[in-house]
């Protein structure tokens, strides 16, 4: 990796672009600091807020200073809101509308004194910075939590966002907790059991258990696919059992997954005597029934080509169709409808660099239209044609494209393309009719660094609701959120950028094709999150959401 950068918008979209707002003035009114102002600061409070997560977690810590003022909730029973989630998850959350000056009470309301000093896990980042009274406060996110062992997922977490504040000596005169959420799991949602499942094949939990950090370096990969973590997964019932399989997408080098469940509980890989073994660097695929003929055949994203092979039932699924894109850039993800009526859906494929991952600059870097191009494929004449075009999709390409989904988003029981971009805006296409499409303006195309896009019924109103999942930058946050950041690029440019920084989004539908912008679902914090979805996991009646978050995470504390 040395000399690369990655093209991911989770490279702090401001960061990359706060010179632009050098020698200006910014922030609260014209003192306000700049970027650059801001992120020297939090570098000289580096060893400050190492200390702050000492003292959070109840180790000896390097000294706060002197004289700091704690405001925290007071820690009386009646203040405290709880509630029961199907008797797994105790959430208990209250705001900070009463002061404590004691230190403990502070410290009190993460540990509160159930864990010894160096049982859990602290993080600190700083999401904000402005100026008072000639000194700055720095917004915080602390989350606290109960450290693993003995391979089982920490049972109880603490986030807060609180706020510090620095005097003109940059020393600490106050920590105040501004909001406070206390989650304890008493029985865990999941269980780690890879190598159980794969008991009678071990060399494949052996597989599926190495990092992507690891795999990269025993292969022999001139794309460098490894290391990005870009593969697929997609589920279905490729033997008609009723249990659902998995098709899991490898990088290049290594043989894409067949996973089998049988009734035992066993699962086997039977990939290769299907004939779905793909060596070649595997982005989107999915089980759907492409013939009309019931079960569930595989369709796969090889590089610039995405296969279809029809399942028989015995013996090896053949090869039945070979969508090609006009030149070299690679599919990443793949989605497929019956528009036209027939029994042979439709196959769209979204790509997203030119030559490969890590050499594109999208540009420009807010709302990016230098990326290859998307394309729409139909069964005609007993064969695939490229349709883009004359279905009215050419607008979707060049775009940095990472997912779509087809989905009824205007409630006219027509299915319409959602297109989630990197680098830019996502896109709704409506169906006017037949295979026919148009783009419109709705509040759900929101600048960002789109990674995927979950629609459900969030609200209990009978219509779609759409998560999007966003990067989240607390660089990004602190940063392009000054007043004096990219003055010279226009409010507009301003605001996509800061959209790059901001995390997930949740639109609420009102049934008709409008949208709406959910501000208190607390939903935005998702990490560097890629393809979110909604689901019911506690069983409640109620849609949950899980948001898988990281990229080239290692084992130093420092990495990303």
């Amino acid at each position: 990796m040395t000399g690369r950068r990655p093209v991911c918008a989770a490279l702090a979209a401001a960061a990359l672009l706060a010179p632009v707002a050098s020698g200006h003035e910014g922030g609260e009114g014209p003192d306000g600091p700049t970027p650059d102002e801001v992120e020297a600061f939090v570098e000289r409070k580096a060893a400050w807020l190492e200390a702050l997560g000492e003292f959070v977690d109840g180790r000896e810590a390097g000294p706060l200073g002197a004289g700091v003022v704690f405001v925290a909730p007071a820690p009386s029973s009646e203040e405290w809101i709880e509630s029961e989630i199907a008797g797994l998850l105790t959430v208990r959350s209250y705001g900070a509308e009463r002061a404590e000056t004691v230190a403990a009470a502070w410290r009190g309301c993460f540990v509160r004194g159930e864990v010894f000093p160096g049982e859990c896990e602290v993080k600190i980042k700083t999401i904000g910075a402005r100026r008072d009274a000639g000194g700055m406060i720095l917004d915080l996110r602390i989350e606290v939590r109960g450290v693993e062992e003995l391979g089982l997922p920490p049972v109880w977490q603490a986030t807060a966002l609180a706020c510090a504040s620095f005097d003109v000596d940059e020393r600490c005169m106050k920590l105040e907790l501004v909001s406070f959420e206390r989650s304890q799991l008493d029985d865990p949602y999941f269980v780690e059991r890879t190598a159980g499942v794969f008991a009678e094949e071990p060399e494949l939990a052996e597989l599926l258990g190495v990092g992507l950090d690891r795999l990269a370096t025993r292969l022999d990969d001139a794309a460098l696919s490894a290391w990005f973590g870009h593969q697929g997964i997609a589920a279905g019932d490729v033997n008609g059992d009723g249990l659902p399989d998995l098709y899991v997408a490898m990088p290049s080098g290594v043989p894409n997954l067949l996973l089998v469940q049988e009734e035992s509980g066993r699962v086997r890989d039977v990939a290769e005597e299907h004939g779905v073994a793909w060596l070649d660097d595997t982005k989107g695929v999915l089980l759907v029934d492409m013939d009309g003929d019931g079960d569930d055949d595989v369709v796969s994203a090889l590089g610039p080509v995405i296969v279809v092979q029809e399942n028989a039932g015995e013996g090896p699924f053949s090869v039945t169709g070979m969508l090609r894109a006009p030149d070299e850039a690679s599919f990443y993800s793949i989605a497929a409808a019956r528009l036209d009526g027939d029994a042979v859906p439709e196959v769209f494929g979204t790509r997203y660099v030119a030559t490969r991952y890590g050499d594109a600059v999208p540009t420009p870097f807010h709302e990016a239209r230098n990326g290859p191009s998307n394309h729409l494929f139909q069964w005609r004449g007993g064969a695939w044609s490229d349709i883009t075009e004359e279905a009215g999709l050419s607008e979707a390409g060049g775009r940095f494209s990472l997912s779509a989904q087809f989905v009824d988003a205007t409630g006219d029981d027509r299915l319409d393309l959602y297109v989630v971009n990197d680098f830019g805006s996502n896109q709704l296409f409506e169906r006017d009719r037949g295979v026919s499409f148009r783009a419109v303006d709705s509040p759900v195309c929101d600048p960002g660094a789109g990674m995927g896009a979950s629609w459900g019924d969030v609200d209990g109103d009978g219509d779609l609701d759409l998560h999007v999942t966003n990067m989240y930058s607390s660089a990004g946050r602190r940063l392009a959120f000054q007043d004096s950041f990219g003055e010279g690029l226009g409010e507009e440019a301003r605001r996509r950028i800061r959209g790059l920084a901001s995390g997930n989004s949740l639109y609420l539908s009102d049934g008709k094709g409008g949208f709406e912008r959910s501000e208190g679902a607390r939903i935005e914090m998702g990490r560097w999150g890629w393809g979110g979805v909604m689901t019911d996991f506690d069983r409640d009646g109620l849609l949950d959401i899980f948001v898988p978050a990281g990229f080239l995470t290692g084992p130093e504390p420092g990495d990303l």
